[in-house]
């Protein structure tokens, strides 16, 4: 609870401090994804798309309002256009979350065993088949954040 001094009235302040850092948006969705649907599902990719396109509008959303009219638009609105590019950084996130997120709960299911641990291991390994390999670097865009 945050104690308002001038007025003294408590209000609720919610963080959820174990996600809270600076990432790629296709992070939070191939975590949802890998909790939430089940091993080997084959609707990965059509709910990636689903967040890049309302990605997409949100920003373009924020670009036509009147505060925002004089700002230059940034490079964000290219990067989130490519469907193709933004299923890559997903990979690549999801790689980032099985070797970090999935072997810290390795880790702590020593101590504390969590029955769906190996769910989650399960769907993350065959979502990581499906999606298949990098592209070899030379193929690779890279944006440089202006943000």
């Amino acid at each position: 609870m945050r104690l308002d001094s001038d007025t003294g009235d408590q209000t609720l302040c919610v963080y959820d401090w174990e996600l809270a850092c600076c990432h790629v948006p296709q992070r939070d969705v191939v975590e949802f994804l890998s909790f939430v649907l089940p091993p080997g599902s084959t609707e990965w990719s059509h709910y990636i798309e689903y967040h890049r396109l309302a990605l997409k509008e949100s920003y373009e959303r924020t670009q036509l309002t009147p505060e925002s009219s004089s700002q230059t638009p940034h490079r964000c609105s290219t990067q989130i256009s490519s469907a193709k590019e933004y299923m890559e950084v997903a990979k690549m996130a999801l790689m980032d979350f099985a070797s970090l997120r999935v072997a810290m709960y390795g880790i702590s299911n020593a101590f504390k065993q969590v029955e769906w641990l190996p769910r989650i291991i399960d769907s993350v390994e065959q979502q990581i088949k499906q999606m298949g390999p990098l592209r070899p670097h030379r193929d690779r865009v890279h944006f440089e954040s202006k943000l």
